[in-house]
């Protein structure tokens, strides 16, 4: 559907899948086009669940307690009707949450390669 190639996009800019790798914020505008084409009746509102589907649906696997933390209200249901300002704030929480990950897992990488160094190191040790 038009809305799930919407997710998708926004997913794939935000970085947000594993699969990815960029890193650039999700422009606001997207985000704003997104929360309209959710936002069925144009009511201004989306209900949260139908949100939390939609982004299941486009291949992140969040479960409704992370999505609740993201939101800021962690007694939210199904029903809880979010609005674009909330939206948008939801996107940019994901960010910082898929931003700190990354940088998590940065020094493991770092200490794989510092690793492979100091054996090649000690390969010359040893042979020179």
């Amino acid at each position: 559907s038009d809305v799930d190639a919407s997710v998708e996009r926004v997913l794939r800019t935000a970085g947000l899948r594993a699969d990815m790798a960029s890193s650039t914020p999700v422009p606001s505008e997207a985000l704003r086009q997104l929360f309209r084409e959710l936002d069925h009746d144009a009511d201004g509102f989306v209900a949260f669940g139908a949100l939390v589907r939609v982004l299941q649906r486009g291949g992140l696997s969040l479960s409704s307690g992370v999505a609740r933390s993201l939101l800021g209200d962690t007694q939210a249901d199904a029903a809880r009707q979010v609005d674009a300002v909330e939206f948008i704030q939801f996107f940019r929480n994901l960010e910082k949450v898929w931003q700190l990950e990354r940088q998590a897992h940065a020094p493991d990488v770092c200490s794989a390669h510092f690793m492979r160094l100091c054996f090649l190191l000690d390969i010359v040790v040893v042979f020179a």
